[in-house]
């Protein structure tokens, strides 16, 4: 059974099953119908549960570790000011146009 198939017989969108499959939604009022359609038995247990706070906060830690390897500062940028950044801009555009900046 594809996608399609299993949307109609459900009577939902494709694109809800998609969401389904790459766990971007969980399907509530379809589990019923789900369980007889592919005679399986889903256990409320198996439903994703909220993060704990400390969850959280490891996860936002390792998303900062990860931007610092990534981007060299925490926020996603080059580390500089914006005013920097804005300096540099204008060299580089002046540069790339054969005039000075």
């Amino acid at each position: 059974m594809n996608q399609f198939e299993l949307a109609e017989a459900l009577g939902v969108s494709r694109s809800a099953v998609n969401a389904w499959i790459n766990d971007r939604a969980w399907p509530r009022g379809s589990i019923g119908a789900l369980e007889e359609i592919l005679d399986i038995r889903l256990d409320d247990a198996a439903e994703p549960q909220p993060l704990s706070e400390e969850e959280r906060e490891g996860l936002t830690q390792e998303y900062k570790r990860l931007g610092r390897i990534l981007f060299g500062s925490e926020q996603g940028g080059s580390g500089g000011s914006s005013a920097d950044g804005a300096e540099g801009s204008r060299e580089g555009n002046a540069r790339s146009e054969g005039r000075s900046a």
